[in-house]
């Protein structure tokens, strides 16, 4: 996906939002960016079904409101359409629990839609140019947490002091790259110790590991001053 992403002239993106005055707005941002190209913006997943085949983005722009009960079911059915895409949670309100469960059910981004504009888009090309999980400010900055409940005891002792350094690093939003130079070793070594942190925590993605330890507390989550 990131490949394909890095020879693509335009980045697609698909904006699912019931808030029409918003989805407009975000659609005229992004088009003025020359490396965007908005392929939809729709009311809903539903709405989705016909066009499809059309769309094709590299990253999908959705508000999954936490007062309604059935935002896993979105992302499942956007992930089931579109198996290659990059999920962006953009919404209205810092909730760390449904954070996590966006993560655990595949977003690789939780934003809050108060975020400036600048940073959003550089945020869309983060998300779709790299390997990259995105937070917002306000619940971001994790660390290594020394709590001692059971479920993190079991969990922290899965992982070696080197992979807890490359899932913490994971979750500051860091690529295979950064946490590479950060380590002082290859590209071709951290991803070994993502596949193995992965293994070990029986997750599918990053975004899915990263979730498991700040619920386990072996990650906290800290307000950035």
């Amino acid at each position: 996906m990131v490949d394909a992403v890095m020879k693509a002239q335009f980045i697609r993106v698909l904006i699912v939002d019931e808030n029409a005055l918003f989805r407009r707005g975000l659609v005229s941002l992004l088009n003025d960016c020359p490396d965007f190209l908005v392929t939809g913006e729709v009311t809903s997943v539903q709405e989705i079904t016909a066009q499809e085949a059309e769309l094709q983005p590299h990253v999908v722009i959705v508000d999954i409101q936490t007062k309604k009960p059935n935002g896993s079911q979105e992302l499942f059915e956007l992930r089931r359409m579109f198996p290659n895409s990059r999920l962006l949670v953009l919404t209205s309100s810092v909730d760390q629990k449904h954070m996590l469960k966006a993560m655990e059910d595949g977003a690789r981004g939780y934003l809050l839609k108060d975020v400036d504009l600048k940073e959003l888009v550089e945020a869309l090309r983060l998300i779709a140019r790299r390997d990259a999980i995105l937070f917002p400010s306000e619940i971001s900055g994790t660390l290594f947490n020394s709590a001692t409940s059971r479920k993190c005891r079991k969990t922290s002792g899965l992982l070696s002091p080197r992979e807890m350094q490359v899932l913490t690093l994971v979750a500051q939003g860091s690529s295979n790259k950064e946490i590479a130079e950060a380590c002082h070793l290859s590209e071709t070594t951290i991803k070994a110790h993502v596949r193995r942190i992965l293994d070990k925590l029986d997750v599918k993605n990053r975004a899915q590991a990263v979730g498991l330890a700040i619920d386990a507390g072996l990650l906290s989550t800290k307000n950035r001053s």
